[in-house]
């Protein structure tokens, strides 16, 4: 039994130490960037020296951990360690019938040669049916996302549910070889995960990784008290709230001469202010991730996180756009980019009764 993965449609096999025949070349590949797609799902970029049992003995290793799609920008070819996880399934349960989520499935490589820059697609958590793929696009490396649990509509009916890289509980259920492992059989049954097969009641164990310096457990088969947590690939289960599985992710390592994003810390995400602007007032102002002060990107995100309305920067130092924003100010479109303004405050004096 091997890792398998897929690359334009073909299953090839993964082996310890790399791509079969791929050949490789000597040294580690030069990484120079990581860029996230969506500043919700940031690239996290942190160091950390292998102990002999998390990767070579005093090695520096740089981790690159997409927690959503984005770009790996590679450099100089070489060599890499990667991990790369697809969504979980989700769930399934009706009046007498429930079935849980398989865990995404998990690719798990060392010494694999990356020879440019790479686009990472990273799979959210799937509803009832087969969750999203994820990948290092153009590789071979490809996890299928975890199937999810699904049933028909009548007791007598041979109940079917969606494959995926492990199997969701229910009938027939199927994985990918070296990824996961099939789920539960039968009404009321739990999904597979990434280290064993599900039964009808007790779902799929994990599988620990260290590629980040620590073991964490991934792919856990989805199951009545099973824990919900992004970015581990993990199945949903039928107790648990909602139906959605939990997202993937991919992690590339590195070997560099020391650790060149200093000690083991996570790294932060940046942020700005933006303004709610309607009819030429200031409504609201709030934090979001940093937008390269583009308003149209900053209305964009606004109304994808369920704000609707026109948004536009404001600087928390005033220096942009006259002044910060403040509820109540007017804001006005300028050639040199708008200005807000705060309502003049009328004063006059009353005089006081005489008692």
């Amino acid at each position: 039994m091997g890792i398998y993965a897929r690359n334009l449609g073909e299953w090839y096999n993964v082996y310890e130490g790399g791509l079969a025949g791929s050949g490789g070349a000597p040294g580690a590949a030069v990484i120079s960037d990581a860029i996230a797609d969506d500043p919700l799902f940031p690239v996290n970029t942190f160091s950390f020296t292998g102990d002999g049992t998390n990767g070579d003995d005093g090695q520096a290793y740089d981790v690159y951990e997409f927690l959503g799609s984005g770009q790996l920008v590679i450099d100089e070819p070489g060599l890499v360690d990667a991990l790369v996880i697809a969504g979980g399934g989700g769930s399934w349960s009706g009046n007498t019938y429930s079935y849980c989520g398989g865990a995404g499935g998990m690719l798990e490589v060392s010494d694999f040669f990356i020879d440019s820059t790479k686009t990472v697609t990273v799979g959210g958590g799937g509803p009832t049916g087969t969750a999203p793929n994820s990948e290092i696009v153009g590789t071979c490396l490809l996890a299928v996302g975890g199937g999810g649990g699904t049933a028909g509509t009548h007791a007598s009916l041979a109940y079917q549910v969606s494959p995926g890289g492990s199997g969701g509980g229910g009938s027939w259920s199927w994985s990918v070889p070296g990824q996961g492992h099939d789920g539960g059989a039968g009404n009321r049954s739990a999904g597979g995960g990434a280290g064993g097969p599900a039964t009808t009641t007790t779902p799929g164990i994990g599988k620990e990784s260290n590629i980040t310096g620590s073991d964490v457990m991934y792919c856990v088969g989805g199951g009545n008290g099973t824990e919900n947590i992004p970015n581990t690939g993990n199945g949903k289960g039928t107790q648990d709230p909602g139906t959605i599985g939990n997202s993937g992710i991919a992690i590339v390592r590195v070997k560099v001469a020391s650790g060149s994003f200093g000690p083991k810390t996570r790294s932060a995400v940046r942020t700005a202010h933006a303004a709610r602007v309607e009819n030429g007032v200031v409504r609201q102002v709030i934090v979001i991730p940093h937008l390269d002060d583009d308003d149209q990107k900053i209305t964009a995100y606004c109304n994808r996180i369920g704000l609707p309305g026109t948004w536009v920067d404001t600087s928390y130092t005033g220096s942009r756009r006259g002044q910060y924003a403040g509820v109540g100010d007017t804001f006005t479109m300028t050639r040199s980019g708008g200005e807000f303004v705060s309502p003049e405050i009328e004063t006059v004096e009353i005089e006081e009764p005489n008692v």
